[in-house]
């Protein structure tokens, strides 16, 4: 039972944790799009990084996670979000490398000649990023323990 119970709870995190990246990922993504009028060529390396290096990393992986049982409402609501742990790691380790590349292009691409609001927005990406993964990752946690509390799995 302690051991259930465990699993679940992990599983919870790991999930939301994912759920958090991926809409950090997508944040990130769109709040690229107005930077391809001021800092046209690196925006757009940077929007396909953004896309693109979660699919690379998730092939570099490949499948070489265990499957675990899950209890069936786990496993409806990571059906539901297209869980996959090969997804998960790939979406984990590529978070990280697109704030570094953000950061490299904070400190050393950005021409000096632009107003000031362009040269600090990747910081300001950055920041949201890293604020997006943690709201939504806690709020995702919170939600899926009020629809466990309440029962609440069958009804989405």
């Amino acid at each position: 039972m302690v051991t259930d119970t465990m699993q679940i709870k992990q599983e919870t995190r790991i999930l939301a944790r994912f759920v958090g990246t991926i809409w950090a990922k997508w944040i990130t993504f769109l709040l690229l799009i107005p930077a391809n009028f001021a800092l046209a060529p690196i925006s757009v390396y940077l929007m396909a990084l953004t896309a693109l290096l979660p699919l690379t990393l998730q092939a570099v992986f490949g499948d070489k996670t265990a499957k675990t049982d899950s209890p069936i409402f786990l496993a409806q609501i990571k059906q539901k979000y297209h869980f996959s742990y090969q997804k998960y790691r790939a979406e984990k380790n590529a978070n990280p490398l697109l704030l570094v590349f953000l950061c490299i292009w904070q400190y050393m691409l950005v021409p000096s000649g632009l107003p000031a609001f362009w040269r600090i927005y990747p910081g300001l990406l950055i920041m949201i990023n890293i604020m997006t993964r943690l709201i939504t990752t806690i709020i995702f946690r919170l939600t899926l323990h009020y629809r466990f509390l309440h029962l609440k799995m069958l009804e989405e």
